[in-house]
């Protein structure tokens, strides 16, 4: 209830409020933040918070550990580029599949001005989709052709490029799926850049400052030590979860003991709960009953 994420056009850094101490724990850190509250008539209110009530998240920082790098940055001109293919390719389709006419008259053929208005006026109501039909003399009509203009090319490179320059396989990032060997590479390294993340980052910036700030102020028990876990991100279907639960449960018959516990297969490959104590009597024989 008493918590607030405040975007970086919300709670400004005054250059005032840096502390400039170099024997200070907090030295080149924020004091203050200049954070702009809801205020009570309706409306908001820029407020001067205390460092101590804030926990500052930047992402991407380069230099400046309290300024960090816009996600979309690094791919904004490729977004650019991306939509200017896409537009030009429109427009480029259209032109060269809209078919131009050639109107040859006979050298020897005579027309006179009224004549030749008339065939102009023809003209130009064929070619606005007016009329589809042409009534001339000693006039012959020649197509130029049409082409389809292709893209996909420049598309597919600008794409490439995007996912590269994000670090997410272009798989994962157009949501195809073809190519099962190549999809299934390219999911598990997703998964692993997702556990990176998760662990380095969000865990040491996000969650343990947090979680650290409000055992501090007693807003949470302080306990002896804790722990930060996460969901599975591997997605796997029942077949593959059904053959890996086959895999460990063989793992008691080769190795001759126990390796995994049936728990701990409905645990961590099924995600089940363990079973009761009521259903274990009836599920496994008894030996030597």
């Amino acid at each position: 209830a008493f918590l607030a994420v405040y975007e970086d056009d919300q709670a400004k850094i005054e250059s005032t409020d840096i502390d400039y101490d170099t024997t200070s724990p907090t030295f080149g850190f924020p004091k203050f933040y200049s954070v702009n509250v809801p205020a009570a008539t309706g409306g908001s209110d820029w407020k001067k918070v205390h460092a101590s009530r804030i926990i500052h998240v930047a992402d991407n920082t380069t230099s400046n550990p309290l300024i960090g790098e816009p996600r979309l940055l690094r791919i904004w001109n490729l977004l650019d580029d991306l939509e200017k293919m896409t537009g030009a390719g429109a427009e480029a389709v259209w032109q060269l599949a809209n078919q131009g006419y050639q109107f040859n008259i006979d050298s020897d053929a005579e027309m006179g001005p009224e004549e030749e208005a008339a065939m102009r006026t023809q003209m130009d109501q064929f070619m606005h989709n007016q009329r589809r039909y042409l009534r001339t003399r000693k006039v012959s009509v020649n197509t130029f052709g049409s082409e389809t203009a292709d893209v996909s090319n420049n598309v597919d490179t600008c794409l490439s490029l995007i996912a590269g320059s994000v670090g997410i396989p272009k798989r994962i990032l157009l949501g195809s799926e073809s190519a099962e060997l190549a999809s299934s590479q390219d999911k598990a390294n997703w998964n692993r850049r997702v556990m990176d993340r998760r662990e380095s980052w969000c865990e040491t910036v996000v969650v343990r400052p947090l979680v650290d700030r409000l055992i501090k102020y007693g807003a949470l028990p302080q306990p002896a030590e804790y722990q930060v876990e996460w969901p599975e991100v591997a997605d796997m279907t029942l077949a593959e979860k059904a053959d890996i639960a086959a895999k460990w449960a063989a793992l008691n018959k080769d190795a001759g003991e126990v390796v995994v516990s049936g728990d701990e297969i409905r645990d961590k490959v099924l995600g089940l709960a363990p079973l009761a104590e009521s259903n274990v009597d009836v599920l496994l024989p008894v030996v030597g009953a």
